[in-house]
């Protein structure tokens, strides 16, 4: 049963759900109940914990309550830029090491994360991408463990499109590849090595991924330039004129202390003054 709806302000240790009782829950929030188990199960996102009898979820911090009905995820909002990684989280990382048979990367934790040399779209020991100390990849997040460091994976379940080809949703980000964002291209697409990597809140990444009227829209609207964003708090911004990806990185920067409802009046009034 839930306790809370969408978008409560909650504070650690709010009760969000109860699993134990199926019948009380909305449907379209069940991903498995059987008269068996009595249990639902429910993607779990930053910010929420379940306790150890496995059935009370609740918040670990203070912040917004989102729920992604058709997705079966709940997670708790805030603007933090301490990242924890969550299962299936995308991710801009930088490579910071490469051995024979691996990258580590760093994605904004406290450890760096994994990346095996073959998790890429069609790689193999005789054809796979080749990385340097410095490159920014996009990729998703497939372990998570208290014992081990994260491990990430460039391979998009469901997709044929190969790694060498440049149209796989994951890898390396810059170059000749044409960055799709994560899942937003704006400008209609741009084929550049002028990249940036911005830093910003895990909360604002995960508002410009869920909202479709936000600030990366109104620049689209006006400038062409690819993005990248990742639940991680960064997001690669890449253009064919150094000065738009500066201007596109400042913005964002300065949306930080800008009401959402405030970012288009701000893209006017910037883009005017440089244009």
């Amino acid at each position: 049963m839930w306790k809370v709806t969408d978008a409560s302000v909650v504070l650690p240790g709010t009760v969000l759900c109860n699993l134990s009782e199926p019948s009380s829950l909305d449907p379209s929030m069940l991903l498995d109940s059987s008269p068996s188990t009595k249990k639902a199960a429910v993607h779990i996102g930053p910010g929420v914990r379940m306790l150890e009898d496995r059935s009370t979820l609740v918040a670990t911090q203070a912040g917004t309550v989102r729920v992604v009905a058709e997705k079966n995820t709940v997670w708790v909002e805030c603007n933090q830029r301490r990242y924890v990684p969550s299962l299936e989280d995308m991710v801009v990382g930088t490579i910071v090491d490469r051995y024979p048979d691996s990258y580590k990367v760093d994605i904004g934790y406290h450890e760096y994360a994994t990346l095996n040399a073959l998790e890429f779209q069609g790689a193999t020991k005789r054809n796979r991408p080749y990385l340097d100390a410095g490159d920014v990849i996009y990729a998703r997040v497939i372990h998570v463990s208290k014992q081990t460091e994260p491990e990430l994976s460039c391979i998009q379940p469901g997709s044929n499109k190969s790694w060498v080809s440049g149209e796989s949703e994951y890898g390396k980000l810059g170059g000749s590849m044409n960055v799709v964002s994560g899942a937003m291209s704006a400008g209609g697409g741009v084929k550049s090595t002028v990249g940036n990597v911005v830093k910003l809140s895990t909360g604002m990444c995960r508002y410009l991924l869920t909202s479709k009227d936000n600030i990366l829209h109104y620049l689209g609207s006006k400038l062409a330039f690819d993005t990248a964003i990742g639940l991680n708090g960064r997001v690669y911004v890449q253009s064919s004129d150094p000065n738009i990806t500066i201007l596109i990185s400042l913005l964002l920067l300065k949306s930080m202390d800008v009401p959402k409802s405030g970012h288009k009046q701000l893209v006017d009034q910037i883009l005017k003054a440089h244009f």
